[in-house]
């Protein structure tokens, strides 16, 4: 990877001058991107205090992410406000959401009730009808994104877990045959950490960030943050009952029915467990949550 220093790198100082924009702080990194504070000098992108994103090329992030903020505009989701080019493909130039500190610092701090609430109420107001017409993005499905359970490659290496896979195809199969209203545009990684509080002066609020905009049932979007926050100290919050809490509490803010929020979390904690194994990475609180789920089930 190229050094700030290097005029070649997207994120050097030298590089932004020429998007007329100023470096306002350090780059970092997150798991699909490299990002840099950043301020307009007076000829770029409007917006005060902004965030130059420049995801990894291929990744659900760089080909979803700028059409799913667009259709998820609005005061729920962190504001996209433009895109530039780069010698490394298209960067999003994003709001700063500021102080910026993450959904998962309530849970950890012993309110994972409020926590569960704010992300409930986020559910509700980014849940869009997905863009239709000539032009539309070709955004994944939950069809897609589930297709790795049916692929039988995976279960030889997955046979530990073979019941429990078992169980989630079943549940899929009956889920996507049986939608209860027409699809709708999902967040697809809603979770503690893909929320950051903002605070312009109002009193703050919480915003989600990296869509990577699904179109299914909206009780599936619930699924990724059953396995979060991350870490041995959040364990206590993986179990049948402190599951169930959490599921009545999605229920109650999202209008979604529980048991199809509980199996469509058992489905998609599912897709995830396969996927860490792919990726040869721990597999975090995935299989517990799967357990757990299929106990409540």
């Amino acid at each position: 990877m190229a050094s700030l220093s290097d005029p070649l790198d997207p994120l050097s100082d030298s590089a932004l001058a020429a998007l007329d924009l100023v470096a306002d702080g350090p780059a970092f990194t997150s798991l699909n991107s490299r990002l840099r504070p950043v301020r307009r000098t007076g000829r770029g992108p409007s917006g005060g205090k902004l965030l130059l994103k420049l995801p990894r090329r291929g990744s659900d992030e760089a080909r979803f992410g700028p059409p799913a903020l667009a259709a998820f505009a609005g005061p729920a989701m962190v504001r996209l406000v433009g895109m530039v080019e780069t010698d490394a493909g298209p960067a999003q130039v994003l709001q700063r959401l500021v102080p910026g500190e993450r959904l998962d610092t309530l849970s950890r701090a012993g309110n994972d009730d409020r926590a569960t609430e704010i992300l409930g109420r986020l559910m509700a107001a980014l849940h869009v009808p997905p863009p239709a017409g000539a032009g539309a993005p070709p955004f994944q499905t939950l069809a897609d994104v589930t297709a790795t359970l049916h692929r039988p490659a995976a279960a030889p290496a997955l046979a530990p877990w073979s019941g429990l896979l078992d169980r989630a195809r079943s549940l899929c199969h009956d889920l996507l045959a049986s939608p209860p209203s027409p699809p709708l545009l999902l967040h697809g990684d809603l979770h503690h950490e893909n929320v950051l509080r903002h605070d312009d002066g109002d009193g703050g609020r919480w915003i989600a960030i990296d869509p990577w905009g699904v179109t299914g049932e909206g009780a599936a979007d619930g699924a990724a943050l059953l396995q979060n926050p991350d870490g041995p100290a959040a364990a206590h919050l993986f179990g049948p009952a402190a599951l169930a809490r959490r599921l009545a509490i999605l229920a109650e803010t999202t209008g979604y029915d529980r048991q199809r929020l509980a199996m469509w979390g058992l489905v998609l904690n599912a897709v995830s467990l396969v996927w860490h194994h792919q990726d040869r990475t721990p597999p975090r609180a995935g299989l517990a949550v799967v357990d757990s789920l299929a106990r409540l089930i």
